[in-house]
């Protein structure tokens, strides 16, 4: 289950209920400080700091507590795996895109599943592309183009854009026309690369990464 709370020891995050166990062990051991809630007469490292509010800090990617799969609040996912409790911090826009691209990159990872259930539920908006009846299918290509535009207009609605020092990874749909005729004005056009990922949103599911798998799926010759 989610924890609210935290605490920091020895450079990790712990639950609620780790963060607390240790603390206690330390304590019977004879190790706690003189006066754990003044936390400037120890060290994280020596006994563990908090417990803090997570959504009032903000961080650049999801965090779980770091006893893993030995947490106290462990979250089992769909396959029976267990995870660490999800800590709950604030995302930065970093922390957003970070998400999000981990979802356009692998959306069957059912740890990221459950990051983006997560945080949607905390009202975050990740704007993750929708399903298209007509034209299911989210497409992340790499383009070294300086106009956008040049990308067929029947692509469909664009959903992100990440620049990088190169040039940009573009993800955009279908838009409801024949993914073959989309690949086509693709790789007609000398401003895209190498790279190309198509997930089918209605499936969830990435049906090719990289251009022979993608030529394939589509039935071009």
């Amino acid at each position: 289950m989610p924890s609210e709370e935290y605490y920091i020891y020895q450079a990790a995050h712990l639950c609620q209920k780790d963060g607390e166990a240790v603390r206690k062990a330390l304590t019977k051991e004879g190790l706690a400080p003189e006066d754990p809630d003044d936390e400037r007469t120890y060290d994280s490292d020596d006994f563990p700091k908090g417990p803090y509010l997570a959504e009032s800090e903000e961080i650049d990617a999801p965090s779980h507590c770091d006893f893993h799969e030995q947490c106290r609040m462990a979250e089992k996912l769909p396959s029976g795996r267990k995870i660490g409790a999800f800590i709950p911090f604030s995302l930065t826009e970093d922390g957003i895109q970070y998400v999000r691209q981990a979802y356009l990159e692998d959306p069957d990872n059912e740890v990221v599943q459950f990051w983006v259930d997560e945080y949607e539920s905390m009202g975050y908006d990740l704007d993750l592309p929708g399903v298209d009846p007509e034209g299911s299918y989210a497409i992340t290509i790499d383009f070294f183009g300086e106009d956008i535009s040049s990308i067929p207009a029947h692509a469909g609605e664009l959903h992100d854009v990440d620049e990088t020092e190169w040039g940009a990874f573009v993800t955009f749909g279908a838009g409801g026309w024949e993914l073959k005729d989309v690949l086509e004005q693709l790789i007609a056009n000398d401003d895209v690369g190498d790279s190309i990922t198509i997930v089918d949103m209605e499936d969830n599911g990435i049906v090719a990464d990289d251009w022979q798998e993608a030529r394939e799926f589509a039935g071009i010759q």
